[in-house]
Protein backbone atom coordinates (compact mmCIF):
# COMPACT_ATOMS: atom_id res chain seq x y z
CA UNK A 1 0.00 0.00 0.00
CA UNK A 2 2.76 2.00 0.75
CA UNK A 3 4.15 1.93 -2.33
CA UNK A 4 0.97 2.48 -4.35
CA UNK A 5 0.91 5.39 -2.17
CA UNK A 6 4.54 6.26 -3.55
CA UNK A 7 3.70 5.62 -6.93
CA UNK A 8 0.61 7.76 -7.41
CA UNK A 9 2.97 10.67 -5.63
CA UNK A 10 5.31 9.93 -8.37
CA UNK A 11 2.79 10.46 -11.08
CA UNK A 12 1.21 14.11 -9.84
CA UNK A 13 4.43 15.10 -8.99
CA UNK A 14 5.33 14.09 -12.37
CA UNK A 15 2.24 15.66 -14.00
CA UNK A 16 2.67 19.08 -12.24
CA UNK A 17 6.36 19.32 -13.50
CA UNK A 18 4.89 19.25 -17.29
CA UNK A 19 1.98 21.42 -16.63
CA UNK A 20 4.68 23.43 -15.40
CA UNK A 21 7.02 23.32 -18.43
CA UNK A 22 4.49 23.31 -20.64
CA UNK A 23 3.42 26.57 -19.29
CA UNK A 24 6.74 27.89 -19.28
CA UNK A 25 6.91 27.27 -22.96
CA UNK A 26 3.98 29.02 -23.52
CA UNK A 27 5.03 32.18 -21.69
CA UNK A 28 8.30 31.95 -23.65
CA UNK A 29 6.76 30.80 -27.05
CA UNK A 30 4.27 33.93 -26.50
CA UNK A 31 7.17 36.60 -25.49
CA UNK A 32 8.52 35.19 -28.93
CA UNK A 33 5.80 36.12 -30.54
CA UNK A 34 5.09 39.47 -29.34
CA UNK A 35 8.94 40.13 -30.17
CA UNK A 36 8.46 39.38 -33.65
CA UNK A 37 4.85 41.06 -33.86
CA UNK A 38 6.49 44.06 -33.01
CA UNK A 39 9.78 44.08 -35.02
CA UNK A 40 7.70 43.56 -37.82
CA UNK A 41 5.54 46.73 -36.97
CA UNK A 42 9.25 48.11 -36.45
CA UNK A 43 10.05 47.27 -40.12
CA UNK A 44 6.72 48.66 -41.62
CA UNK A 45 7.05 52.09 -39.80
CA UNK A 46 10.96 52.03 -40.98
CA UNK A 47 10.19 51.58 -45.07
CA UNK A 48 7.03 53.23 -45.00
CA UNK A 49 8.23 56.27 -45.30
CA UNK A 50 11.15 55.07 -47.81
CA UNK A 51 8.80 53.16 -50.15
CA UNK A 52 7.91 56.15 -52.34
CA UNK A 53 9.05 54.92 -55.98
CA UNK A 54 11.53 57.28 -55.29
CA UNK A 55 14.29 55.57 -53.06
CA UNK A 56 12.08 52.56 -52.84
CA UNK A 57 9.74 50.61 -54.64
CA UNK A 58 6.02 51.41 -53.10
CA UNK A 59 5.84 47.78 -53.52
CA UNK A 60 8.07 46.96 -50.87
CA UNK A 61 5.88 49.03 -48.24
CA UNK A 62 3.09 47.00 -48.92
CA UNK A 63 4.54 43.85 -48.28
CA UNK A 64 6.11 44.69 -45.33
CA UNK A 65 2.37 45.94 -44.22
CA UNK A 66 1.21 42.61 -45.48
CA UNK A 67 3.59 40.69 -43.24
CA UNK A 68 2.60 42.45 -40.19
CA UNK A 69 -0.97 42.15 -40.47
CA UNK A 70 -0.50 38.52 -42.48
CA UNK A 71 1.39 37.62 -38.69
CA UNK A 72 -0.87 39.58 -36.49
CA UNK A 73 -3.71 37.26 -37.60
CA UNK A 74 -1.79 34.03 -37.27
CA UNK A 75 -0.84 35.30 -33.58
CA UNK A 76 -4.61 36.23 -32.81
CA UNK A 77 -5.49 32.26 -33.89
CA UNK A 78 -2.68 30.63 -32.31
CA UNK A 79 -3.63 32.69 -29.16
CA UNK A 80 -7.29 32.17 -29.33
CA UNK A 81 -7.65 36.12 -27.96
CA UNK A 82 -8.71 38.65 -29.56
CA UNK A 83 -8.08 41.88 -27.07
CA UNK A 84 -10.37 44.94 -27.52
CA UNK A 85 -8.95 48.14 -24.69
CA UNK A 86 -10.42 51.29 -24.56
CA UNK A 87 -9.17 52.78 -27.45
CA UNK A 88 -10.80 49.89 -29.88
CA UNK A 89 -13.94 50.72 -28.13
CA UNK A 90 -13.64 54.30 -28.95
CA UNK A 91 -13.26 53.81 -32.31
CA UNK A 92 -15.87 51.02 -32.81
CA UNK A 93 -18.27 54.05 -31.60
CA UNK A 94 -16.91 56.06 -33.58
CA UNK A 95 -16.53 55.04 -37.12
CA UNK A 96 -20.28 53.57 -36.30
CA UNK A 97 -21.65 56.88 -35.63
CA UNK A 98 -19.98 57.66 -39.25
CA UNK A 99 -21.38 55.29 -40.83
CA UNK A 100 -24.85 55.91 -39.29
CA UNK A 101 -24.64 59.53 -40.86
CA UNK A 102 -23.42 58.23 -44.31
CA UNK A 103 -27.85 58.12 -44.49
CA UNK A 104 -27.67 61.64 -44.86
CA UNK A 105 -24.68 62.65 -46.19
CA UNK A 106 -23.77 63.49 -49.92
CA UNK A 107 -20.95 60.74 -49.11
CA UNK A 108 -23.08 57.55 -49.03
CA UNK A 109 -21.13 55.08 -50.48
CA UNK A 110 -18.60 54.21 -48.00
CA UNK A 111 -16.40 51.55 -49.72
CA UNK A 112 -15.13 53.93 -52.46
CA UNK A 113 -14.78 56.93 -49.73
CA UNK A 114 -10.80 57.12 -48.92
CA UNK A 115 -11.18 58.89 -45.67
CA UNK A 116 -13.66 55.81 -44.87
CA UNK A 117 -10.78 53.97 -45.52
CA UNK A 118 -8.45 55.19 -43.16
CA UNK A 119 -10.52 54.82 -41.13
CA UNK A 120 -10.91 51.46 -41.18
CA UNK A 121 -6.97 51.31 -41.97
CA UNK A 122 -6.14 53.21 -38.30
CA UNK A 123 -8.95 50.78 -36.67
CA UNK A 124 -6.74 47.10 -38.18
CA UNK A 125 -3.28 48.47 -37.55
CA UNK A 126 -4.33 49.57 -34.04
CA UNK A 127 -6.34 46.07 -33.41
CA UNK A 128 -3.27 44.17 -34.62
CA UNK A 129 -0.70 46.74 -32.59
CA UNK A 130 -2.60 46.52 -29.41
CA UNK A 131 -3.08 42.55 -29.19
CA UNK A 132 0.91 42.19 -28.24
CA UNK A 133 0.59 44.24 -24.98
CA UNK A 134 3.29 46.62 -26.04
CA UNK A 135 4.91 48.17 -23.18
CA UNK A 136 7.42 51.64 -23.06
CA UNK A 137 10.35 49.79 -23.91
CA UNK A 138 8.23 48.61 -26.97
CA UNK A 139 7.07 51.85 -27.99
CA UNK A 140 10.56 53.38 -27.73
CA UNK A 141 11.77 51.14 -29.96
CA UNK A 142 8.87 51.88 -32.35
CA UNK A 143 10.14 55.43 -31.94
CA UNK A 144 13.50 54.75 -33.25
CA UNK A 145 12.05 52.99 -36.23
CA UNK A 146 10.16 56.21 -36.83
CA UNK A 147 13.03 58.52 -36.40
CA UNK A 148 15.58 56.62 -38.21
CA UNK A 149 12.98 56.45 -41.38
CA UNK A 150 12.44 59.86 -41.56
CA UNK A 151 16.08 61.07 -40.97
CA UNK A 152 17.06 58.12 -43.59
CA UNK A 153 15.03 59.49 -45.88
CA UNK A 154 16.23 63.20 -45.80
CA UNK A 155 19.86 61.70 -46.09
CA UNK A 156 19.49 60.36 -48.84
CA UNK A 157 17.48 62.63 -51.08
CA UNK A 158 19.75 65.28 -50.00
CA UNK A 159 22.66 62.58 -51.15
CA UNK A 160 21.17 62.49 -54.28
CA UNK A 161 20.68 66.09 -54.95
CA UNK A 162 16.90 66.35 -54.34
CA UNK A 163 16.89 68.68 -52.14
CA UNK A 164 17.37 71.50 -53.99
CA UNK A 165 15.64 74.10 -56.59
CA UNK A 166 12.04 74.60 -54.37
CA UNK A 167 10.10 78.02 -54.37
CA UNK A 168 6.44 78.53 -53.07
CA UNK A 169 5.14 76.87 -56.56
CA UNK A 170 6.94 73.98 -56.39
CA UNK A 171 7.26 72.91 -52.51
CA UNK A 172 9.30 69.95 -51.65
CA UNK A 173 7.40 67.03 -51.34
CA UNK A 174 4.80 67.07 -53.63
CA UNK A 175 6.81 65.11 -56.16
CA UNK A 176 7.80 62.34 -53.56
CA UNK A 177 3.81 61.90 -51.80
CA UNK A 178 1.76 64.03 -54.51
CA UNK A 179 1.23 66.49 -51.77
CA UNK A 180 3.72 68.96 -49.50
CA UNK A 181 2.03 68.17 -46.11
CA UNK A 182 1.78 64.42 -46.44
CA UNK A 183 5.75 64.72 -46.57
CA UNK A 184 5.67 67.58 -43.61
CA UNK A 185 3.73 65.28 -41.50
CA UNK A 186 5.51 62.26 -41.54
CA UNK A 187 8.42 64.50 -41.29
CA UNK A 188 6.73 66.04 -38.00
CA UNK A 189 6.36 62.88 -36.47
CA UNK A 190 9.68 61.93 -36.85
CA UNK A 191 10.58 65.16 -35.02
CA UNK A 192 8.20 64.61 -32.32
CA UNK A 193 9.14 61.31 -31.60
CA UNK A 194 13.21 62.25 -31.52
CA UNK A 195 12.72 64.79 -28.98
CA UNK A 196 10.71 62.75 -26.91
CA UNK A 197 13.52 60.19 -27.04
CA UNK A 198 16.66 62.78 -26.65
CA UNK A 199 14.56 64.40 -23.09
CA UNK A 200 13.57 61.10 -21.53
CA UNK A 201 15.55 58.21 -22.95
CA UNK A 202 18.71 57.04 -21.80
CA UNK A 203 20.66 57.58 -24.51
CA UNK A 204 24.76 56.92 -24.96
CA UNK A 205 26.39 59.84 -26.58
CA UNK A 206 26.13 58.28 -30.13
CA UNK A 207 22.34 57.75 -29.70
CA UNK A 208 22.04 61.65 -29.03
CA UNK A 209 23.83 62.25 -32.15
CA UNK A 210 21.75 60.22 -34.21
CA UNK A 211 18.67 61.42 -32.67
CA UNK A 212 19.91 65.23 -33.15
CA UNK A 213 21.36 64.79 -36.60
CA UNK A 214 17.64 62.90 -37.68
CA UNK A 215 15.65 65.79 -35.82
CA UNK A 216 17.69 68.41 -37.83
CA UNK A 217 17.40 66.42 -41.21
CA UNK A 218 13.60 66.65 -40.24
CA UNK A 219 13.71 70.51 -39.44
CA UNK A 220 15.36 71.08 -43.29
CA UNK A 221 12.54 68.57 -44.80
CA UNK A 222 9.92 70.68 -43.24
CA UNK A 223 10.99 74.06 -44.03
CA UNK A 224 11.50 73.27 -47.65
CA UNK A 225 7.84 71.80 -47.84
CA UNK A 226 6.80 75.15 -46.68
CA UNK A 227 4.27 73.74 -43.85
CA UNK A 228 3.79 76.63 -41.53
CA UNK A 229 2.24 74.82 -38.60
CA UNK A 230 4.22 71.58 -38.71
CA UNK A 231 7.49 73.40 -37.71
CA UNK A 232 5.49 74.73 -34.75
CA UNK A 233 3.95 71.59 -33.10
CA UNK A 234 7.28 70.01 -32.33
CA UNK A 235 8.57 73.29 -30.22
CA UNK A 236 4.79 72.99 -28.27
CA UNK A 237 5.47 69.67 -27.72
CA UNK A 238 9.34 69.80 -26.57
CA UNK A 239 8.13 72.77 -24.10
CA UNK A 240 5.12 70.36 -22.71
CA UNK A 241 8.11 67.84 -22.00
CA UNK A 242 10.63 70.35 -20.23
CA UNK A 243 7.88 71.01 -17.93
CA UNK A 244 7.51 68.06 -16.70
CA UNK A 245 11.17 67.12 -16.65
CA UNK A 246 13.22 66.92 -13.13
CA UNK A 247 16.55 66.88 -12.92
CA UNK A 248 18.42 64.11 -10.17
CA UNK A 249 17.34 66.13 -7.09
CA UNK A 250 13.79 66.09 -8.31
CA UNK A 251 13.88 69.78 -9.44
CA UNK A 252 12.08 71.41 -12.34
CA UNK A 253 13.89 74.39 -14.23
CA UNK A 254 10.92 76.36 -16.00
CA UNK A 255 12.78 79.33 -15.97
CA UNK A 256 16.10 77.80 -18.14
CA UNK A 257 13.77 75.51 -20.25
CA UNK A 258 11.14 78.49 -21.35
CA UNK A 259 14.65 80.79 -22.40
CA UNK A 260 15.82 77.14 -24.37
CA UNK A 261 12.74 76.44 -26.00
CA UNK A 262 12.25 80.69 -27.14
CA UNK A 263 16.13 80.56 -28.16
CA UNK A 264 14.80 77.42 -30.81
CA UNK A 265 11.88 79.56 -32.14
CA UNK A 266 13.81 82.22 -32.45
CA UNK A 267 17.29 80.70 -34.22
CA UNK A 268 14.45 78.38 -36.54
CA UNK A 269 12.94 82.02 -37.72
CA UNK A 270 15.86 83.61 -38.76
CA UNK A 271 16.79 80.40 -40.49
CA UNK A 272 13.78 80.73 -42.30
CA UNK A 273 13.52 84.31 -43.37
CA UNK A 274 17.49 84.86 -44.00
CA UNK A 275 18.39 82.03 -45.82
CA UNK A 276 17.62 82.03 -49.15
CA UNK A 277 16.41 78.72 -49.69
CA UNK A 278 14.26 78.20 -47.08
CA UNK A 279 12.83 81.65 -47.56
CA UNK A 280 11.90 80.86 -51.09
CA UNK A 281 9.60 77.99 -49.45
CA UNK A 282 8.40 79.08 -45.45
CA UNK A 283 9.69 82.74 -45.10
CA UNK A 284 7.27 84.36 -48.27
CA UNK A 285 4.44 81.95 -46.91
CA UNK A 286 5.15 83.09 -42.92
CA UNK A 287 5.13 87.00 -44.15
CA UNK A 288 1.96 86.59 -45.88
CA UNK A 289 0.16 84.99 -43.30
CA UNK A 290 1.33 87.48 -40.10
CA UNK A 291 0.42 90.16 -43.12
CA UNK A 292 -2.79 88.02 -43.02
CA UNK A 293 -3.62 88.11 -39.16
CA UNK A 294 -2.72 92.08 -39.25
CA UNK A 295 -4.72 93.28 -41.95
CA UNK A 296 -7.09 90.43 -43.11
CA UNK A 297 -4.99 90.15 -46.42
CA UNK A 298 -2.35 88.35 -47.59
CA UNK A 299 0.90 89.45 -49.38
CA UNK A 300 1.03 86.50 -51.84
CA UNK A 301 -0.78 83.97 -52.57
CA UNK A 302 -4.70 83.06 -50.93
CA UNK A 303 -3.96 80.36 -48.77
CA UNK A 304 -5.28 81.89 -45.03
CA UNK A 305 -7.49 83.91 -46.73
CA UNK A 306 -9.04 80.49 -48.23
CA UNK A 307 -8.86 78.32 -44.96
CA UNK A 308 -10.06 81.29 -42.66
CA UNK A 309 -12.89 81.48 -45.25
CA UNK A 310 -13.57 77.71 -45.15
CA UNK A 311 -13.67 78.21 -41.28
CA UNK A 312 -16.42 80.64 -41.65
CA UNK A 313 -18.56 79.38 -44.09
CA UNK A 314 -18.34 75.81 -42.03
CA UNK A 315 -19.53 77.13 -38.76
CA UNK A 316 -22.22 79.26 -39.83
CA UNK A 317 -23.79 76.54 -41.91
CA UNK A 318 -23.12 73.71 -38.75
CA UNK A 319 -25.25 76.34 -36.74
CA UNK A 320 -28.32 75.13 -39.31
CA UNK A 321 -27.97 71.34 -38.15
CA UNK A 322 -25.76 71.74 -35.15
CA UNK A 323 -26.52 68.22 -33.49
CA UNK A 324 -26.18 65.80 -36.43
CA UNK A 325 -24.05 67.50 -38.88
CA UNK A 326 -24.62 66.96 -42.58
CA UNK A 327 -22.91 63.37 -43.07
CA UNK A 328 -19.52 62.04 -42.74
CA UNK A 329 -16.81 63.63 -45.37
CA UNK A 330 -19.37 66.25 -46.41
CA UNK A 331 -17.89 69.71 -45.77
CA UNK A 332 -16.36 69.77 -49.18
CA UNK A 333 -19.19 69.44 -51.06
CA UNK A 334 -20.36 72.38 -49.71
CA UNK A 335 -17.18 74.24 -49.66
CA UNK A 336 -17.39 73.21 -53.58
CA UNK A 337 -20.71 75.39 -54.10
CA UNK A 338 -19.37 78.68 -52.31
CA UNK A 339 -15.75 78.37 -52.71
CA UNK A 340 -15.26 76.59 -55.74
CA UNK A 341 -12.84 73.69 -54.00
CA UNK A 342 -13.58 70.31 -53.22
CA UNK A 343 -11.55 69.33 -50.53
CA UNK A 344 -11.71 69.21 -46.33
CA UNK A 345 -11.63 72.11 -44.51
CA UNK A 346 -8.10 72.21 -43.10
CA UNK A 347 -9.32 72.15 -39.87
CA UNK A 348 -10.06 69.28 -37.79
CA UNK A 349 -12.87 71.48 -35.56
CA UNK A 350 -14.45 72.48 -38.20
CA UNK A 351 -14.61 69.68 -40.29
CA UNK A 352 -15.73 67.32 -37.53
CA UNK A 353 -18.69 69.79 -36.50
CA UNK A 354 -20.19 70.13 -39.72
CA UNK A 355 -19.85 66.27 -40.80
CA UNK A 356 -20.89 64.98 -37.81
CA UNK A 357 -22.34 67.22 -35.38
CA UNK A 358 -22.19 67.57 -31.89
CA UNK A 359 -22.44 64.53 -30.96
CA UNK A 360 -19.31 62.96 -33.66
CA UNK A 361 -17.34 65.86 -32.57
CA UNK A 362 -17.87 64.56 -28.59
CA UNK A 363 -17.15 61.18 -29.23
CA UNK A 364 -13.94 62.19 -31.24
CA UNK A 365 -12.47 64.48 -28.86
CA UNK A 366 -13.54 62.41 -25.51
CA UNK A 367 -10.76 60.05 -26.18
CA UNK A 368 -8.45 63.26 -26.06
CA UNK A 369 -10.15 63.86 -22.95
CA UNK A 370 -9.64 61.32 -21.62
CA UNK A 371 -6.06 61.00 -22.32
CA UNK A 372 -5.08 64.08 -20.69
CA UNK A 373 -7.37 63.57 -17.62
CA UNK A 374 -5.71 60.21 -16.69
CA UNK A 375 -2.30 61.65 -17.07
CA UNK A 376 -3.12 64.86 -15.38
CA UNK A 377 -4.62 63.46 -12.54
CA UNK A 378 -2.32 60.61 -11.84
CA UNK A 379 0.73 63.00 -10.93
CA UNK A 380 1.28 60.27 -8.17
CA UNK A 381 0.99 57.17 -9.94
CA UNK A 382 2.47 58.05 -13.68
CA UNK A 383 6.26 58.45 -14.21
CA UNK A 384 7.00 61.78 -15.64
CA UNK A 385 8.03 60.40 -19.11
CA UNK A 386 4.48 59.34 -19.56
CA UNK A 387 2.81 62.15 -18.26
CA UNK A 388 4.60 64.68 -20.53
CA UNK A 389 4.63 61.80 -23.33
CA UNK A 390 0.43 61.84 -22.91
CA UNK A 391 0.19 65.38 -22.19
CA UNK A 392 2.07 66.58 -24.90
CA UNK A 393 0.70 64.72 -27.46
CA UNK A 394 -2.86 65.06 -26.50
CA UNK A 395 -2.04 69.45 -26.34
CA UNK A 396 0.46 69.27 -29.39
CA UNK A 397 -2.69 68.02 -31.98
CA UNK A 398 -5.22 70.06 -30.62
CA UNK A 399 -3.06 73.09 -31.52
CA UNK A 400 -2.42 71.26 -35.10
CA UNK A 401 -5.55 70.36 -35.53
CA UNK A 402 -6.53 74.07 -35.72
CA UNK A 403 -5.12 74.42 -39.05
CA UNK A 404 -5.42 70.13 -40.25
CA UNK A 405 -7.87 67.77 -40.69
CA UNK A 406 -6.49 65.10 -38.49
CA UNK A 407 -8.98 62.41 -37.27
CA UNK A 408 -8.14 60.13 -39.76
CA UNK A 409 -4.45 60.39 -40.00
CA UNK A 410 -2.54 57.51 -38.90
CA UNK A 411 0.49 58.80 -37.60
CA UNK A 412 -1.70 60.75 -35.09
CA UNK A 413 -3.68 57.86 -34.28
CA UNK A 414 -0.97 55.59 -33.70
CA UNK A 415 0.83 58.01 -31.01
CA UNK A 416 -2.66 58.65 -29.42
CA UNK A 417 -2.26 54.84 -29.31
CA UNK A 418 1.06 54.92 -27.93
CA UNK A 419 -0.17 57.15 -25.03
CA UNK A 420 -3.28 55.20 -23.58
CA UNK A 421 -1.09 52.34 -23.54
CA UNK A 422 1.52 54.15 -21.30
CA UNK A 423 -1.35 54.68 -19.27
CA UNK A 424 -1.28 51.06 -18.67
CA UNK A 425 1.85 50.76 -17.56
CA UNK A 426 2.87 49.51 -14.02
CA UNK A 427 2.10 52.51 -11.52
CA UNK A 428 5.19 53.67 -10.09
CA UNK A 429 5.47 54.50 -6.75
CA UNK A 430 6.05 58.56 -5.41
CA UNK A 431 9.29 58.04 -4.36
CA UNK A 432 10.40 56.28 -7.72
CA UNK A 433 9.14 59.68 -9.79
CA UNK A 434 10.79 61.82 -7.21
CA UNK A 435 14.28 60.46 -8.06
Amino acid sequence: MKSDGNIVEIRCLFMNQIQLNERVFNRRMALSGRSVGVALFCLYVFISSLANDMVLSSSIGSLTLYLFLGYSVLYILLNKKLKIDRMIKWMLVFIAFCVFTMLYSPEKDFLSNSEFYLLIVNFILILFLSQYDININDIKKISWANVLSGGVLIFILFARGNLTGFSTSNRFGEDLFGNSNILATLLMKTALYAIWLLVYSENKIIHKIVLTLCLVASYYGMFLSGGRKFIIIPAVFLYILLIFKRDSHGRKHLVKYTGVVVAIVIAGYYLIMNVPMFYAVIGERMESLFSFIRTGHSISGKSAEIRATMIEIGFNRWLDSPIWGYGFDSFKHYNRLITGHFYYSHNNYIELLYDLGIIGFAIYYWFYWKLFYVAWKGKNNYAPEIRAFVIGIVFSMLVFEYGAVNYTETATQIMLFFACTMLKEPRYERRHIDE
